[in-house]
C-alpha cells in the first residue's frame, strides 16, 4: 500500500513530533529539529539521525526527550534497524503520561512504526488513541496516518472519512496530502477521472517538498496511468523514479517502485523487480509487503506452463488475509481455485476492477478446460460488462482506446469460446465486444479550455522549445483525461441485423477478422455466411511488419523495384484473405488494430469493389445506409504542398453547381466544418504513433490536431483528407473526425504521392458530384493500381 515516504510517510506523525519539539525544546533543539526534518525529506536519513541526537542533548525535560526518542525511533526503522527503533519508541511511550499531548504524539509515532512493519491493526489502534487527544493541525496529520492504514486493509469508507476531514485542515501541505490520498482511494475503487482530478489538485502544494514526496506522487501517478491502460507510460515514469531514488537510502520507496514495476512488466524483468521488493522489505522487517511482492511472482507463475501448487498459493493468501491485504488474497484464492479446476467465488462490488476481471478470466479458463463453452462465454461476458461499466465515466478517446488492454485476456478467452461454439452470433458478439470498447462516442465534449492549450502548441510550432512542447502535450492529454463522459449503451448486434444491412448494399458482405489462439479467423455475413480459418496469425504478422515502410517507399520513389516489392507483399496478403473477400459486390471490413494500415482497396480480390472500414459493426449499423445529397463544399489547403492549390481548383470545377468555399487556416477548417456537407483538406499530414490524437494536418497558422477536431461544434458528413498517413495507426486524424461526428472519412493509412493524388482526387470528386457513394467513388478512383496513393473509405460507405 502506498505511503508518504521521507516526508515521513503518508502517515505524517513524524512531522508532528518534529514540529511540536521545535516549539517546546530549547531554541537550539528547535533549530536542530528543523534542520533534521529538512535533510530527512531530502533523503539523508543518517544526517537526520545525527541532528536528532544533538537535539536530544539540548532538550531540558523528560517529556521533550521522549518526543525526540520517538522521532529517532522512526529514523532508525527507516534505515533498516527495525527492532532497535521499535524498542526505542516503546520505551519512550512508556515514559510519557497517558492522556497528554506527548503521549498522543508518541502513540502515533509507534503506530507509524507498526504500520511500516505491516502490523496494520495495531497501527490503527495506536492512531485512534492519539486522535482522542490531538486537535488542530496535529489531528489532521494523524487522520492522514489512520486513513492510510484503513486504505491498506480496504476499509474504504473509514479511509474516506479520515481523508475528507484532513482536506479541511489549515496546513496546505497536510491538506494536499489528504487530497492526494483521496485521489488514490478513488483509483482503488476504479473511479479514474475522480482519481486524476484529486491528484492534480494536490500536486502543486507537494511538488517542491523533496525527492521522497515527488517520488510518492509519481508512483501513484504511474498507478493511475496503468489503471487507464497506459502501461508503457506508467513503466517509463516508474523507471524515472527508480533512477532518482538510486543511492538515496529510502528503502521503502525503492521497494515500492520495484513492486509497481513488477506488477506492470510482463517478463523476466518483472520477476527480478518483485524479488528486489521481497528482499528490501524482508531485510527491513516488513514481512507483509514482502508477501505482497511474493504474490506478484505467484500470480505470474499461475499463468505459466508450470504453475505453483494450489496449496502454496492458498498459504500465501492466508498470510496476506491475516495482514488485512484482502484484495491480493482474493486474487490469489481465485487463482488457486482455477488451478484446482473450480470456479472462483464471485467478487463483490468493493473489489478493484482488476480483481473482478480476474474472476471472469479464471472462470472462463476453468469452463474451457471442462469443454463448457456456454459457461466460458457467460463468465467472460460478465467480466467485460464490469469493464464496460468502468469505462462509462471516461470522456477521453485515448483512454477509451487503450482501456481495452485491461480486459485483453478476457476478450481473448471470450473469442476463443465463441470460435469453439461454432455459432456466428457468438463470434460476432465477441468481435464487437473488443471493438466497441474503443469505438463509442461520449455525449459530452472535451473541456473548452483545451482549445487555448492547443493554440499555444500551434504557436510554438514543431521547431519550438522541446521542453515547452512536451509540457503542453502533457497538459492537453491530462486535461482530456479529466473529461467525464456519458457513453451510450450499445445494443447487442445481431447476425440478422448485419445480414439485412449487407443485403441492402447490392448483396454485399460484412467481414470481421480476429486473431484467436494464434489463428486468423474470419466471420463473413451477407451474400456468404461462414466462419473461416485463414491460417497462422504469425504469417500475417510478418507481412504487416514491413507494410508501412513499403507503402511509404512506393509513395516517395516511383521505381519498378519498389513497386514490385510492394506488389509482392499485397499479393501475399491477398493469398491469405482471398477466401473471405473474393466475389463480393461490396465489402464492409473490421479487423484488429494492428491491421490499420492495410490497403484494402488495392488487394486483387477487391478490385473495383466498394470497401468500407468502420470502427465496428455497431457503428456501421447506427449510422444507417442513407447518403444525403451534398450541398455546400469546403476546401482547406495547407502550405508547402505541390498540388494543394490545383486540388482546390479541381474541387471547384467538379462541384461547379454548388457553393465551394476555401480557406487555409485552422479557424477556416473549423468554420467550414460547421457549414458544409463535404470538407476537402489538402495538407501535409503527420501521424503520431505514440500519441495518436496529436496526429495533425499542417495549415498556414500551424498544426490542426485530432484534439482540435474533437472540439469542433459540428463536422460535415463527408470529410476528404488529401494528406499522408491521415488514417494511420489505431487512431489518428480519420478516427478523430469520425469520433467528432463525421459519417464518412476518405483518407490514406500511409504516405501518398502528391502528383498521383491530384489526378485521383479529381476523379473522386467527379464521381461524388455525380451522385456516387463515397465507397463507390473510392473504389473507382483509387483502385488496385493506386499503390502510391492507397486511399480508403472509413466509417459509413
Amino acid at each position: 500500500m502506498r505511503t508518504w515516504h521521507g516526508e515521513w510517510s503518508r502517515t505524517e506523525v513524524d512531522d508532528a513530533v518534529t514540529e511540536l519539539l521545535a516549539g517546546s525544546a530549547g531554541d537550539d533543539a528547535a533549530a536542530l529539529h528543523g534542520e533534521a526534518r529538512r535533510v530527512a525529506n531530502a533523503g539523508d536519513l543518517p544526517g537526520a539521525e545525527r541532528l536528532l541526537h544533538q537535539a536530544r542533548e539540548c532538550a531540558t525535560s523528560v517529556e521533550d526527550i521522549c518526543r525526540i526518542e520517538g522521532t529517532l525511533a522512526f529514523v532508525e526503522v527507516e534505515q533498516g534497524r527495525a527492532d532497535e527503533g521499535l524498542a526505542r519508541c516503546v520505551a519512550a511511550l512508556d515514559g510519557a503520561e497517558s492522556g497528554t499531548l506527548a503521549h498522543a504524539l508518541l502513540a502515533g509515532q509507534l503506530g507509524t512504526i507498526r504500520f511500516v512493519r505491516g502490523e496494520t491493526d495495531a497501527a490503527i489502534e495506536l492512531f485512534s488513541t492519539a486522535l482522542e487527544v490531538l486537535t488542530g493541525e496535529e489531528r489532521c496529520r494523524m487522520l492522514l496516518n489512520r486513513g492510510t492504514a484503513h486504505l491498506s486493509v480496504a476499509a474504504y469508507e473509514a479511509a474516506r472519512r479520515d481523508f475528507e476531514e484532513g482536506t479541511r485542515g489549515s496546513n496546505a501541505v497536510s491538506a494536499a496530502k489528504s487530497a492526494h490520498n483521496l485521489g488514490y482511494l478513488h483509483l482503488l475503487r476504479g473511479e479514474l477521472v475522480d482519481a486524476l482530478r484529486w491528484m492534480d489538485r494536490a500536486r502543486p502544494d507537494l511538488a517542491e517538498l523533496g525527492t521522497s514526496v515527488t517520488a510518492t506522487l509519481d508512483i501513484d501517478r504511474a498507478t493511475a496511468l496503468d489503471a487507464a491502460g497506459l502501461r508503457g507510460e506508467a513503466v517509463a515514469l516508474l523507471r524515472d523514479v527508480a533512477a532518482r531514488l538510486h543511492g538515496s537510502g529510502l528503502w521503502r520507496l525503492q521497494a515500492d517502485v520495484d513492486l509497481h514495476l513488477a506488477r506492470q512488466l510482463g517478463d523476466d524483468e518483472s520477476l527480478g523487480a518483485a524479488e528486489r521488493a521481497v528482499r528490501r522489505n524482508r531485510e527491513h522487517g516488513n514481512a507483509v509487503d514482502a508477501d505482497e511482492a511474493r504474490a506478484v511472482v505467484m500470480l505470474s507463475r499461475c499463468r505459466s506452463a508450470r504453475p505453483p501448487s494450489p496449496h502454496s498459493v492458498e498459504t500465501l493468501a492466508d498470510r496476506l488475509e491475516r495482514a488485512g491485504r484482502r484484495h491480493t488474497a482474493t486474487a490469489l484464492r481465485m487463482r488457486a481455485a482455477g488451478l484446482r479446476g473450480a470456479e472462483p467465488r464471485l467478487p463483490d462490488s468493493e473489489e478493484p476492477l482488476t480483481v473482478r476481471l480476474l474472476a471472469g478470466e479464471v472462470a472462463a479458463e476453468v469452463a474451457l478446460r471442462a469443454g463448457d463453452t456456454d459457461a466460458a462465454l457467460s463468465a467472460a461476458a460478465a467480466a467485460i460488462d464490469e469493464l464496460d461499466r468502468w469505462q462509462r465515466g471516461i470522456g477521453s478517446l485515448e483512454l477509451q482506446s487503450v482501456s481495452r488492454r485491461l480486459g485483453a485476456r478476457v476478450i481473448r478467452l471470450g473469442q476463443r469460446a465463441a470460435h469453439l461454439s461454432g455459432d456466428p452470433q457468438d463470434l460476432l458478439t465477441w468481435s464487437e465486444r473488443a471493438r466497441e470498447l474503443v469505438a463509442r462516442v461520449p455525449a459530452t465534449r472535451p473541456p473548452e479550455e483545451l482549445g487555448n492549450l492547443l493554440a499555444d502548441l500551434r504557436q510554438l510550432g514543431p521547431d519550438g522549445d522541446p521542453a515547452a512542447r512536451l509540457q503542453l502535450v502533457a497538459q492537453i492529454r491530462h486535461g482530456r483525461w479529466l473529461a467525464a463522459a456519458d457513453l451510450p449503451t450499445g445494443a447487442l448486434v445481431t447476425v440478422q441485423a448485419v445480414r439485412e444491412r449487407a443485403a441492402g448494399e447490392r448483396a454485399g458482405r460484412y467481414v470481421t477478422l480476429m486473431e484467436i489462439e494464434g489463428r486468423l479467423i474470419a466471420l463473413t455475413l451477407g451474400d456468404r455466411e461462414e466462419i473461416l480459418d485463414l491460417g497462422e496469425w504469425a504469417h500475417m504478422a510478418r507481412l504487416l511488419g514491413g507494410l508501412s515502410a513499403d507503402l511509404t517507399m512506393a509513395a516517395q520513389l516511383a521505381t519498378p523495384v519498389v513497386r514490385a516489392a510492394l506488389q509482392e507483399r499485397i499479393e501475399a496478403f491477398d493469398h491469405i484473405l482471398e477466401p473471405a473477400l473474393c466475389g463480393a459486390s461490396s465489402l464492409v471490413v473490421t479487423a484488429p488494430a494492428v491491421m490499420a494500415r492495410m490497403p484494402w482497396g488495392q488487394l486483387p480480390s477487391t478490385a473495383d469493389v466498394p470497401v468500407t472500414v468502420p470502427t465496428s459493426a455497431s457503428a456501421w449499423l447506427r449510422n444507417g445506409d442513407r447518403h444525403d445529397p451534398i450541398g455546400d463544399v469546403g476546401v482547406v489547403v495547407g502550405p508547402g504542398t505541390r498540388t494543394g492549390s490545383a486540388e482546390a481548383d479541381v474541387v471547384r470545377q467538379r462541384w461547379h453547381t454548388h457553393t465551394v468555399t476555401a480557406g487555409d487556416r485552422c479557424h477556416d477548417a473549423e468554420a467550414l466544418a460547421a457549414d458544409v456537407d463535404l470538407l476537402h483538406v489538402s495538407a501535409h499530414g503527420q501521424d503520431r504513433e505514440a500519441h495518436p490524437l496529436f496526429a495533425s494536418l499542417q495549415l498556414t497558422d500551424g498544426d490542426l490536431f485530432g484534439h482540435d477536431v474533437e472540439l469542433f461544434g459540428r463536422v460535415p458528413p463527408v470529410v476528404v483528407l488529401s494528406a499522408c498517413g491521415a488514417a494511420g495507426g489505431s487512431l489518428g486524424m480519420a478516427r478523430a473526425w469520425l469520433h467528432a461526428g463525421a459519417r464518412t472519412v476518405v483518407a490514406a493509412p500511409a504516405d501518398i504521392a502528391e502528383t498521383a493524388a491530384l489526378e485521383r482526387f479529381s476523379r473522386l470528386h467527379e464521381l461524388l458530384a455525380g451522385g456516387r457513394s463515397p465507397a463507390e467513388a473510392v473504389a473507382t478512383a483509387f483502385g488496385g493500381d493506386a499503390l502510391d496513393c492507397a486511399v480508403q473509405c472509413y466509417g459509413t460507405g
